[in-house]
């Protein structure tokens, strides 16, 4: 019987594999330099907890799998995020996925990822729910990407010390707390645009991020504005207090 259980378990708990096929070039994300890049096929990817095992395709001369920095999903089927992508490219530092139908994300999908993601963009997808420890790995992110998703709330950003620019435009958010931001210091540039924000907290939202240089917040329920470095603070403050004020108490993290 406990032989049976254990087979059970095993049974139940595998990883599921997958290879995927990768066409390399280079590509200047965000004008941060040119970083080589596996823009990657697979096949469904609609369980969790599946990780790739073989990656074919031809790499440029003189090009190796060491030199990878980027991997990119557009346009694939991906609910979840698959794993193992550092088992065959060590040095990666960038992960897109891109209109792939991405649903579902967590923490155990970032965790290989601690020690050198930098950039990720998880744009036109269907996002809706990030939980509170989905980040918390990811330490040395400098660039995040979460636009055209169904968010309702910025995420719990509080991991993302490094973290220099944020794109939530084209989602649902309705609300900015004071402690959104209250980690994130090294914050440059934030963009907001058409979500349906109707209150911002009057206190702190901004208190801490000293580096803010643009932030753009055109087309929302109670604001319409892009900012930049030369903005005003205290009569932004002074903007919300009496245009920004209608509660809500929806939440997308759990």
């Amino acid at each position: 019987m406990v032989a049976f259980v254990y087979l059970l378990f095993l049974l139940f708990s595998a990883v599921s594999t997958i290879d995927i096929t990768c066409d390399y070039y280079g590509y200047d994300w965000n004008y941060w330099g040119e970083r080589y890049t596996c823009s990657a096929k697979l096949d469904d990817v609609t369980e969790p907890a599946v990780e790739v095992t073989n990656v074919i395709g031809q790499h440029s001369y003189p090009h190796s799998a060491n030199d990878v920095r980027g991997v990119e999903f557009q346009n694939q089927n991906t609910v979840y995020i698959i794993g193992g992508l550092t088992k065959h490219f060590p040095n990666m530092t960038d992960l897109y996925v891109f209109r792939s139908n991405l649903r579902k994300i967590s923490r155990c999908d970032f965790v290989e990822y601690r020690n050198q993601l930098q950039t990720m963009s998880l744009s036109r997808n269907q996002i809706a729910v990030v939980p509170n420890d989905a980040f918390e790995d990811l330490i040395h992110l400098e660039y995040l990407s979460l636009s055209f998703n169904l968010l309702t709330a910025v995420p719990n950003l509080k991991a993302l010390r490094k973290l220099k620019e944020l794109y939530l435009f084209e989602n649902n958010i309705e609300a900015l707390k004071a402690s959104d931001f209250e980690n994130n210091d090294q914050l440059e540039i934030v963009w907001l645009y058409y979500n349906k924000i109707k209150y911002i907290s009057p206190v702190g939202v901004f208190d801490n991020t000293p580096k803010l240089r643009y932030f753009d917040l055109t087309n929302n329920s109670c604001i319409n504005q892009k900012y930049y470095k030369s903005w005003q603070y205290e009569q932004f403050k002074e903007f919300i207090k009496n245009q920004c004020q209608i509660e809500v108490h929806n939440n997308n993290e759990v």
